[in-house]
């Protein structure tokens, strides 16, 4: 990561510190996890990964049958690896995208699923990190906390970061046609874009909204086209088996220590579901409208896209540490803009590890997970400074 012979910024070695402290708690818990299993080998791991949903929906949509997608007992016996807890959760347009993957072997799927998909995500993080901090800025990127656990489960967060993180920097600088188009996409995990209807609402950006609304739409008609409007009741009984209820019935199984939301952190120090809900909005609502203030008043600046980002984080009661590839990618941007001293970076630094010491947090009985994360929107908030694009107000659309 050194270019010559040049000393790295104090604020990337930092990060890089904090790459190690995360991965020296993640590690362990990994192996335990693992070698635990009689049967288990390194080459099976990483081959035995959460990629097994998008292959196998692949799969099936090229046979244009998707039946066994929302057929529990039949979709476990298409999975290449036998793992009983994976269930189809997305919206049937995925498949629009993903049904290439069907045409190759499940190892150069995978394979071509984790390249391209962070090969996007570095190329929306290339066009906003300065042109000099490339050489260690895109590095430190492509192997935060969060881009590891990426890779190590075949996930999609590289596809929605840079979906979020592009489509808002698109807003930005006022490409509203692209920003709606990248918004509309971004629906295959509409979670993550909670608060993107609101804010485009809130700044006046018409055509982005109407554009967003309009793309979303074709999606959805032609899925439903395609493969049958039945199955989107199937869908939704299966979001709401695997969300809803996942929430509601908290317990200890793995899938929950991947869990970052503020919600699953307070379970976690075993308060009940009902207070865990109350703390979980006590927080939300005040960073939701602090978020928007801060934009309203300042427009669409680094910064406050990094509130955008985080404050969608802290809003959702359902969140895995794979979706948090957004958040360090904008920590990682707005601290090359803004250069910090070491003494400045405790803060952002456990938030970078945090994707990987949520693990080690679950095990104890104390809300880490929440803390660190409300931290880091408050220390965002008051830390980094405003490189004004435009003000809503004076550039309404």
């Amino acid at each position: 990561m050194l270019k010559g012979l040049e000393k790295p910024p104090a604020y990337v070695r930092a990060l890089l510190w904090a790459l190690v402290f995360g991965f020296a708690f993640f590690l362990p818990f990994f192996l335990r996890m693992n070698m635990a299993r009689n049967d288990w080998n390194l080459a099976q791991a990483l081959m035995e990964t959460d990629f097994q949903n998008i292959w196998i929906g692949a799969r099936k949509a090229l046979s244009g049958d998707i039946a066994a997608l929302f057929d529990h007992k039949a979709y476990q016996e298409e999975l290449p690896f036998q793992k009983q807890f994976y269930v189809w959760s997305y919206p049937l347009h995925l498949l629009l995208f993903i049904f290439p993957m069907g045409w190759l072997p499940y190892p150069l799927a995978l394979t071509a699923w984790s390249i391209i998909g962070l090969g996007a995500f570095l190329y929306v993080c290339k066009r906003e990190l300065p042109p000099e901090t490339l050489h260690y800025t895109l590095p430190l990127i492509a192997f935060a906390p969060a881009s590891i656990i990426n890779l190590q489960v075949g996930q999609n967060g590289f596809y929605t970061a840079a979906l979020l993180i592009g489509g808002l920097y698109l807003l930005k600088n006022n490409r509203q046609g692209l920003s709606g188009i990248s918004f509309g996409v971004l629906t295959v995990k509409p979670h993550l874009g909670v608060l993107i209807p609101f804010l485009m609402l809130f700044l006046k950006k018409w055509k982005a909204f109407g554009i967003a609304c309009l793309a979303s739409l074709a999606l959805l008609a032609i899925a439903t086209a395609i493969w049958g409007a039945q199955y989107w009741p199937a869908y939704l009984n299966n979001v709401l088996n695997t969300s809803v209820s996942g929430i509601a019935n908290f317990d200890r199984q793995p899938f929950t220590f991947m869990q970052l939301s503020n919600y699953t952190s307070f379970r976690a120090a075993n308060l009940s579901a009902g207070l865990a809900l109350a703390l979980h909005s006590i927080i939300a609502i005040p960073v939701v409208i602090v978020t928007f203030t801060k934009t309203w008043k300042n427009g669409l600046t680094d910064k406050n896209i990094f509130l955008v980002v985080l404050a969608t984080m802290i809003t959702l009661p359902y969140l895995f540490n794979y979706d948090f590839t957004a958040v360090s990618a904008m920590l990682v941007i707005c601290l090359a803009k803004e250069n910090p001293g070491r003494n400045e970076m405790l803060i952002p630094g456990l938030l970078f590890a945090l994707p990987m010491l949520t693990y080690i947090f679950r095990m104890v009985n104390l809300p880490l997970t929440a803390i660190i994360l409300t931290a880091g929107f408050i220390w965002a908030y008051k830390n980094l400074q405003e490189q004004k694009i435009y003000n809503a107000k004076d550039n309404v659309q």
